[in-house]
């Protein structure tokens, strides 16, 4: 049997699992990270090996970098990255930002 990737789409449904992402305190003038680990899980009717691509938004702030959190008046500039040398900005794709792509087998 063969089917075209949008048949088989059909067949695999898969959900992204992200916990809450707590930034904690902020002290003025230093820089803090928060690593944050999450999950892609796919399952189907058959054992289908599934790709995928994980994009991120600007938010509130419409640009990717900085990303910023607004509290009335108060700004504070941040980023989500990719890399631990902090050079990758998650995105989606555009604007020099990168997104997350996988493969993995669905279960059955």
């Amino acid at each position: 049997m063969i089917m075209s990737g949008n048949a088989m789409a059909l067949l695999a449904t898969c959900n992204p699992s992200v916990p809450t992402v707590n930034f904690g305190s902020f002290n003025v003038g230093t820089i803090s990270t928060t690593a944050v680990i999450a999950s892609v899980t796919c399952g189907a009717l058959l054992s289908l090996l599934v790709s995928y691509t994980v994009t991120f938004s600007t938010g509130a702030a419409n640009i990717y970098n900085p990303r910023n959190m607004i509290n009335g008046v108060r700004k504070l500039n941040y980023n989500l990255y990719k890399d631990a040398g902090f050079t990758q900005i998650l995105g989606n794709g555009t604007s020099s930002t990168v997104t997350f792509t996988d493969s993995l087998y669905t279960r059955s």
